[in-house]
């Protein structure tokens, strides 16, 4: 068990473990969170009401991306469709298996090397 030191206030250790994820972040994935702008959108909040009112637009964005644009779907499905035939046709399909086959490979071994 740990002691904690009296003079140590609960704000100061959250805020000692919150730097230090922070940096972990930067360590681990090369991300400095302090620099995106929801950080900035955040900072400039007065209030808890105004934090809320961030969180409330990144919920709505997040569920208009979720849901599509019926739009972005209509235009993508002929382009889909092509790419289907084509990868169907038997000349084609054995060389987009060889390319899709190699990627995967290199993106695994990659992915190992990093991890």
């Amino acid at each position: 068990m740990s002691s904690v030191d009296s003079a140590t206030s609960p704000s100061s250790n959250f805020e000692a473990l919150f730097n230090a994820a922070l940096e972990e972040c930067i360590k681990q994935k090369g991300i400095d969170l302090a620099d995106h702008p929801l950080a900035a959108k955040i900072d400039a909040c007065g209030t808890v009401a105004d934090v809320l009112d961030v969180f409330q637009e990144q919920a709505q964005a997040f569920d208009e991306f979720r849901t599509g644009d019926p739009r972005l779907i209509k235009c993508l499905k002929p382009v889909v469709g092509g790419l289907n035939s084509l990868c169907s046709s038997s000349t084609l399909s054995s060389g987009a298996s060889i390319v899709s086959v190699r990627v995967s490979r290199d993106s695994l071994s990659q992915y190992y090397k990093l991890n």
